[in-house]
């Protein structure tokens, strides 16, 4: 499903809308895992002007602007190509931070290949970031709307639930 929109009220994200083959459909939930890949992920996308953005939330992203700055002109350099290092920048809760070093949105933390400061190509490690952080960003997601009260959270899962259009 492709998100097509998102509803943020006072720093929390209400929903987030999917394209779906028959309508739009809202997801309503206490808290999400954005984990949508990076640059070959999808979850990152450019323009020819240089632009790099995060396509869901526009997160800033910690990518050189000028897209000259992109690529290394040997591909393979070791010391990997700058564009697939870049990425959404989180503290230590996996929660999407400002330029400034605060929170994005409170509910809201990310996952895997659009995190920044790796660059799994050149690491072997696509799968691994992937996994880890998936885990560590539901663990820590989890814990704060634990915190919250009132709805039981699984060790396993958070649902969403449909909002009317």
């Amino acid at each position: 499903m492709e998100v097509i929109g998102v509803h943020v009220e006072d720093g929390i994200v209400r929903w987030v809308e999917t394209d779906t083959s028959a309508r739009p459909l809202k997801h309503a939930a206490r808290g999400f895992v954005l984990a949508t890949g990076g640059v070959l992920g999808g979850g990152f996308s450019s323009d020819h002007a240089g632009r790099f953005w995060e396509t869901v939330f526009n997160l800033p992203l910690n990518v050189p602007q000028d897209r000259g700055q992109w690529f290394r002109p040997l591909f393979m350099a070791p010391e990997g190509q700058p564009v697939f290092c870049g990425g959404v920048t989180v503290n230590g809760e996996f929660q999407p931070l400002d330029g400034r070093g605060g929170v994005v949105y409170r509910n809201l933390w990310a996952a895997g290949g659009l995190l920044a400061g790796a660059d799994p190509l050149q690491e072997h490690s696509l799968e691994g970031i992937a996994l880890a952080s998936g885990v560590a960003a539901g663990q820590a997601a989890a814990a704060a709307l634990g915190a919250q009260g009132s709805a039981v959270v699984s060790d396993n899962a958070m649902a969403s639930a449909a909002v009317p259009h």
